[in-house]
């Protein structure tokens, strides 16, 4: 009998391992997944076998991440899991941008909140916020942080701390960043600092890629490649020479928050230079017949690109969050038959897409989040075993 949903081996012992560690009474841990191996889905894979089997189903699951993107895809991932896995009726909230703070104390519910809108929730000085965030920390079971390299920071410890709640919460950190022995690096060094660092945040448990055996893989990253479910990458990196001066509120959020504000990004969007080396690029890699997915700087620089490439008479098509479903569908169809040669987007396909034929990503959006980075870059690098390419 075939499940609707199937893990590969790596994936499935990695989930068996944190499920292990949560049951045995780990209350912290660090799972760390390289790009495209599929972190997401193996670690709600086993928060829902964790919660259903041991927690309390009168509490909820917060999932914390960085940028919307994430938090999409953090929905989307427990919904469709939820669906063929659940056993009851449970609540999913976004918190996160323009969306209002939901009811935290009707329990049974799957958060998935930004760092920056709970931050500001708990640096507020309403009633209503105090009210709302207290009732989140007492409602919390389990905590998910994304870009848990991220979790030492100023700004996300004080969001994580505020919420945890000793002995009763379950603490769970997703990165891709490649593990590297602390032994390698220079006991003086930063690095060396910020390592041992967030070891000790997450209470020194690691679950990574193992190999059938269950031992540690020392390159996760050449070890997928060699089972072909990651591809080798090629990156080219293209100069622009744009410089742009922060100002003092830009500063501010980039030391809080660790990214790049949507302001810089505007102002890059805005740059004809920039936006003719795009150009230039896009219609290099058309000559040597390659199906391109573009990452761009916001929606209305996503519709410029698609015009201008329109114009130069290579086919283009944009999606952005205000496409409707059937011209999205469209345009997805039309670029898996190679009818449409490029697919401008802004913030809809890093995650939940899947076309075989992609072999070159344009990423034109600057950002300090090496999980968003990896969602973009994801799109080409699946190997043959997931239907990609060598």
């Amino acid at each position: 009998v075939s499940p609707k949903t199937i893990l590969f081996p790596h994936q499935r012992r990695a989930k068996d391992d944190v499920t292990r560690l949560l049951i045995n009474g780990s209350d912290r841990l660090l799972l760390h997944m390289p790009t495209g191996a599929g972190k997401t889905r193996t670690s709600i894979e086993a928060i829902i076998d964790y919660w259903k089997a041991c927690s309390n189903r009168g509490s909820n699951i917060i999932w914390l991440a960085h940028s919307e993107e994430l938090c999409e895809q953090a929905v989307e991932t427990f919904q469709n899991l939820w669906k063929v896995r659940g056993d009851q009726k449970i609540n999913i909230y976004r918190f996160w941008s323009t969306h209002d703070t939901p009811d935290f104390s009707e329990g049974n519910g799957f958060i998935v909140a930004s760092f920056q809108k709970l931050y500001s929730m708990i640096s507020s000085d309403t009633n209503s916020s105090f009210e709302a965030v207290i009732s989140l920390k007492n409602s919390c079971s389990i905590i998910v942080v994304d870009e848990a390299h991220k979790a030492v920071a100023p700004t996300y410890k004080i969001c994580i701390s505020y919420l945890y709640n000793e002995n009763s919460t379950k603490l769970i950190g997703l990165t891709a960043t490649p593990g590297r022995s602390r032994n390698d690096i220079d006991e003086h060094s930063v690095l060396h600092t910020e390592t041992d660092e967030l070891a000790d945040f997450f209470d020194r448990n690691k679950v990574s890629i193992t190999n059938d055996k269950g031992d540690d893989v020392e390159d996760p990253i050449r070890f997928l490649q060699e089972q072909e479910f990651l591809s080798i990458i090629k990156r080219k990196k293209i100069r622009t020479d744009v410089e742009i001066e922060l100002t003092a509120k830009e500063r501010e959020f980039v030391a809080n928050f660790l990214e790049i504000p949507n302001s810089i990004l505007n102002k890059l969007a805005k740059d004809d230079s920039r936006n003719a080396l795009i150009l230039s690029e896009i219609a290099s890699l058309r000559l040597n017949k390659k199906q391109i997915i573009m990452f761009a700087l916001s929606v209305e620089h996503a519709h410029l690109i698609t015009e201008l490439l329109n114009l130069k008479g290579i086919s283009a098509r944009c999606i952005d969050g205000n496409t409707s479903p059937q011209d999205r569908s469209d345009s997805i169809v039309k670029y898996k038959r190679n009818e449409i040669n490029v697919l401008v987007n802004y913030g809809v396909l890093t995650t939940g897409f899947d076309a075989p034929n992609t072999n070159a990503i344009v990423i034109t959006r600057p950002t300090a989040s090496l999980v968003l980075y990896s969602q973009m870059i994801g799109r080409g690098i699946r190997g043959p075993k997931v239907g990609g390419n060598l």
